[in-house]
């Protein structure tokens, strides 16, 4: 498997430091921030643009919608989403 390495990273896209809403979240993963979910495995991302974001396994590929289906709920606490540091190594598709 080939990998890729995200650069760039912005340091500090939240509000309050080790918690993103939701609205933070699709701020930055339409920004094209690396955007985690518990640990750097987990990748969230917008699969088609203008679509919903999804949680996704770099280890397996599965996904899991980012919210429930009221698009306003978390599969996940706020506390538990991160953007990338610029080193995470990422598999390419």
């Amino acid at each position: 498997m080939q990998y890729r390495c995200i650069i760039g990273a912005a340091p500090s896209v939240c509000n309050v430091p080790g918690v993103m809403t939701l609205a933070e979240i699709l701020r930055a993963v339409d920004e094209g921030l690396p955007v985690h979910w518990q640990n750097p495995g987990y990748l969230v991302e917008r699969p088609v643009v203008g679509g919903a974001c999804v949680i996704r396994s770099l280890c397996t590929g599965h996904c899991i919608g980012l919210t429930w289906a009221d698009g306003m709920t978390l599969n996940g606490k706020e506390e538990e989403f991160f953007v990338g540091d610029g080193t995470t190594l990422l598999p390419v598709m």
